[in-house]
């Protein structure tokens, strides 16, 4: 019996990336030149931070007919939970959402990936041939963001927020991985930190929808409700700890480039099947319900029925051959 891969992880041998200025200003880069993710491309001057305000925060009465905000000032408050600003600047009204936006100054692209400057645009942008892991997310609330990636370590739900203020210093413009399932009150501790996104395993609607009002993203990798992060996903993620993740235009993944010298350290293989034959002991993805997008393995196999133990808790399920999608 013969079943579609689910292909949620791709490595990239070559990969064109372009890294773009916030706006028109100065490229340092020279074509043919090496880079390292830290490496300044160029810089502009733009505001480089901003704090969302929730729409369900209060914002403090002072700031009606006024937007000057002071760093460490008070800008509103939901119950027990309040919102400080890092950083002087003002509030702006953004759509749905008020945002507050530091004051402009030069600002400095960084590379974000290993690679080689192949084109340069002389004022806005440059275009990098690179290679590394393209890992796709099942939906996400925003269409792009960048910033080093904070794995915490598979928290329980109970435990996210006191991870998230443990990490706080680091959390500033990070992209953090959230653990399993994404709960509304992480979301808006995130938020007031200043990540840059979350991602995720799965986390319900709403809260993706939240997301999407307050303009802060968010990826899911697994889907919706309650459903675990998948092993070969996590354990990638681990090991890119600390390293730079960019969440492109319409791309529905985050690119994490590769070092060059390390590339016979791949550990993914480059599979270019599309489908493998059911056998025991094969890694597979549920897609039928209850159980969708649970991760598992073939334990046996019989003419009418496939059963799987899932590798959340255990759990032995009975399903078919339309049930379920191989993992490479």
């Amino acid at each position: 019996m013969i079943i579609p891969i689910y292909k949620s992880i791709q490595f990239h041998q070559k990969f064109l990336i372009e890294r773009s200025l916030p706006s028109k200003g100065k490229i340092m880069s020279v074509e043919g030149t090496n880079i390292n993710p830290w490496d300044r491309l160029g810089f502009c001057r733009t505001s480089n931070k901003e704090i969302i305000i929730p729409k369900d925060y209060k914002i403090q009465k002072k700031f009606f007919g006024k937007n000057f905000v002071k760093s460490g000032e008070l800008i509103g408050r939901k119950k027990n939970n309040y919102l400080f600003s890092t950083f002087d600047g003002f509030i702006q009204n953004r759509g749905p959402v008020n945002v507050v936006i530091s004051y402009p100054q030069d600002v400095f692209k960084v590379s974000g990936v290993f690679g080689k400057v192949v084109n340069v645009a002389s004022s806005n942008s440059v275009l990098i041939e690179t290679s590394g892991y393209e890992l796709k997310f099942v939906a996400t609330s925003t269409s792009s963001t960048e910033g080093q990636i904070v794995v915490l370590p598979n928290p329980s739900e109970i435990l996210q927020v006191e991870f998230l203020n443990k990490y706080v210093k680091e959390g500033i413009g990070s992209i953090i991985y959230i653990g399993d399932y994404l709960r509304l009150e992480v979301l808006n501790k995130a938020i007031e930190i200043g990540c840059s996104g979350v991602i995720c395993g799965s986390c319900d609607r709403e809260v993706l929808n939240y997301a999407k009002e307050n303009n802060f993203f968010v990826g899911l990798l697994s889907g919706f409700g309650r459903i675990p992060t998948h092993s070969k996903t996590y354990s990638l993620l681990k090991s890119k700890d600390r390293q730079f993740g960019i969440v492109q235009e319409e791309s529905n993944s985050i690119f994490i480039s590769v070092n060059g010298e390390d590339l016979t350290e791949v550990s993914f293989e480059l599979n270019t099947q599309s489908f493998l034959n059911t056998s025991k002991g094969l890694n597979v993805i549920v897609i039928d319900y209850p159980f969708y997008g649970w991760e598992g393995e073939v334990v046996e196999i019989s003419d009418t029925e496939i059963l799987v133990r899932l590798v959340a808790n255990g759990e032995v399920i009975k399903t078919n051959i339309f049930g379920i999608i191989a993992l490479p």
